[in-house]
């Protein structure tokens, strides 16, 4: 009777966790779309690079919303969605996606730079643009350096084959509550670049409350993505619990590691 139980609240579990995660994908890949669209039809993105400085900007939120946000969220609950395969297979896929994103954030920065160093005159004369002059700028740079030292600190303590293993023990709470962090903080980053782009590129509300309203509905859906996002990562009932599959030669953490 006890393992009937046990069976149903697990399978209780499961499907409140399936819900969750089909939730959190639809609202991702919405963003993505939504934001997409926004470029695209409003801003008349010709996805030019360096040739048109003006336009490489807009490669900066296409990117960074990929990286950051649906890659870099994707790449946290992939100890969670794929729970029954092998463990070092899945610390593979893990670190492989923040390598991704670290990578598209590369590049988002080098276009935002890029559209501010690059820019000229009608005449061709260099008129650069000031960089990092809002919180937006400063956070953003802070999140990208605490993001690339979280993975490289995580691939010494995880997949680095001579790593003291009560060191990765102990290292793991603070791996997971960065982990966490530093997707919330993302979350917030891109609300704050959705503002200062309204500001700037929305001019007339009046005359553009269509534009207005796609801005704003991205940003309820990126909200929203967090939400589910967090409730994802944090609920200790949607924890990996240690199996069979765990390749025992690779296995950094004692028996007592849940992710």
């Amino acid at each position: 009777m006890s393992n009937s139980k046990s069976d149903s609240d697990f399978d209780a579990v499961m499907f409140r966790f399936n819900i969750a995660v089909g939730i959190f994908e639809i609202l991702g890949v919405s963003t993505i779309f939504m934001l997409t669209g926004w470029i695209n039809t409003f801003q008349g993105f010709t996805w030019q690079w360096r040739s048109d400085p003006e336009q490489e900007f807009f490669y900066h939120p296409f990117l960074a919303t990929i990286a950051f946000v649906f890659v870099h969220g994707n790449a946290n609950l992939v100890y969670r969605i794929f729970r029954n395969y092998p463990k070092f297979w899945l610390k593979i896929i893990h670190a492989s996606l923040q390598f991704i994103a670290i990578v598209f954030m590369v590049c988002a920065l080098i276009a935002v730079f890029d559209s501010h160093n690059l820019l000229t005159d009608e005449k061709g004369r260099p008129t650069p643009y000031p960089n990092l002059y809002s919180q937006h700028g400063w956070l953003g740079i802070t999140i990208f350096i605490v993001f690339s030292l979280q993975w490289i600190f995580g691939f010494i303590a995880f997949l680095y084959p001579k790593a003291n293993l009560s060191l990765a023990k102990e290292y793991m709470p603070i791996h997971v509550f960065f982990g966490i962090l530093l997707f919330g903080l993302l979350v917030v980053q891109a609300l704050l670049g959705l503002t200062e782009e309204q500001f700037y590129d929305v001019h007339n509300f009046e005359s553009n409350t269509g534009e207005a309203a796609l801005v704003n509905s991205t940003g309820y859906i990126i909200v929203f993505f967090g939400i589910t996002g967090i409730y994802l990562m944090a609920n200790p009932r949607f924890r990996r619990l240690p199996g069979q599959n765990d390749d025992g030669q690779y296995k950094r953490i004692s028996g007592e590691e849940q992710e």
